[in-house]
């Protein structure tokens, strides 16, 4: 199995620099970038129905799709952005829109009451202030909730097969991109250990509302979307930790159904 990783990652990355040069003849001969990271390109491959949903008010207020194109929009335009960085953004922008269609989806299947959330644990503190040891302290509580790192990113696996089988195609998702981005920096792997089945921070929840953390490390061009997220009313604000806590739910009742 890890020659097979070993393989995967080598090919990995010999795709990425092929893209590199093909990205920079269309930048110089054509003007456009491999990545377009434009609104088209993200919704091409939805179908009529799926464009309708995600753009509907079955979730949340259209509020959260100004932050979702507002960001994109700032990372389009930084020429300093690395062709990595656009195709990261333009996976994970994609992954944003895949999880709000099937939180949609999954909605009127579940009943929310079975799943109350009661006095949860709130950890807060600047980066590299032991939050996350704390948090991974508190997960050998075995009674512990704590939701982990691809259940964060995609809230909602509609391969419910598979899930159940033991087979959860997130967790084998995020264990090849994490592993590939370790390969790279070597050295954040002993300052930041992530992995797919090991408990994290919440904030990827956030994103499925345009609400980002991870903005300001990723691009240097970032004003006009913190002036959006500054300009939240509280009523937004609220509606985006309710759909926080919804998130939440379908998490644990999905834990519920696999185990």
């Amino acid at each position: 199995m890890p020659l097979l990783n070993d393989i995967l990652i080598f090919s990995y990355y010999c795709c990425y620099c092929a893209i590199v040069l093909l990205d920079w003849l269309l930048h110089v001969v054509l003007g456009r970038r491999f990545t377009p990271l434009t609104e088209d390109s993200l919704l091409r491959d939805l179908s009529l129905n799926d464009r309708r949903l995600l753009l509907s008010d079955n979730l949340t207020g259209r509020w959260w799709y100004q932050g979702f194109t507002q960001l994109l929009k700032c990372y389009r335009e930084d020429d300093t952005c690395s062709v990595a960085g656009r195709m990261r953004i333009e996976i994970r922008w994609k992954e944003i829109i895949k999880n709000r269609l099937a939180i949609s989806r999954r909605l009127p299947t579940v009943d929310l009451t079975k799943c109350h959330i009661k006095e949860p644990i709130f950890i807060i503190g600047p980066t590299r202030t032991g939050t996350t040891f704390l948090q991974s302290l508190l997960y050998q509580d075995p009674r512990n909730t704590t939701p982990l790192f691809y259940e964060l990113m995609c809230p909602v696996e509609e391969n419910t097969d598979a899930v159940n089988a033991g087979k959860d195609p997130r967790v084998l998702m995020f264990s090849f991109f994490l592993e590939a981005a370790y390969r790279g920096k070597r050295l954040f792997r002993n300052i930041h250990n992530i992995q797919a089945k090991s408990p994290h921070e919440c904030v990827p929840l956030f994103e499925n509302m345009g609400i980002s953390k991870a903005y300001q490390g990723i691009s240097g061009n970032s004003g006009p979307y913190r002036d959006w997220v500054r300009a939240r009313t509280k009523e937004e604000m609220v509606e985006a930790y309710r759909f926080h806590r919804l998130q939440l739910q379908l998490i644990l009742l999905a834990r519920i159904k696999s185990y």
